[in-house]
């Protein structure tokens, strides 16, 4: 997984679809090749391109699973920071999740 280019890995995460979904993000936080780093990108596309196909509470609680509280708290703080960095402001969900 590492070898692969970000735009490779966002293209075979985000399937046929185009769009990051609630089961995308939960598969993503289980698939133990993914890292935080690769979850925190999907989950900034998710927020810049909200399309109501994510259920936060749902991909949070698969994040929770596999990291602690700490780790949500970092996917987040990192996937606004790449949401904000990229002109996307402050996106279209709400920066809790709830």
């Amino acid at each position: 997984m590492a070898t692969k280019s970000r735009l490779t890995f966002l293209d075979t995460a985000l399937g046929e679809q185009g769009y990051v979904t609630t089961d995308v993000l939960i598969a993503a936080a289980e698939n133990k090749d993914y890292r935080r780093a690769q979850v925190a990108a999907l989950y900034a596309v998710a927020i810049a391109y909200d399309s109501g196909h994510v259920e936060w509470p749902a991909a949070n609680k698969a994040i929770l699973e596999r990291w602690s509280l700490a780790g949500l708290e970092w996917i987040k703080q990192r996937a606004w920071a790449g949401v904000k960095a990229n002109g996307h402001g402050q996106g279209t969900a709400s920066p809790e999740f709830e």
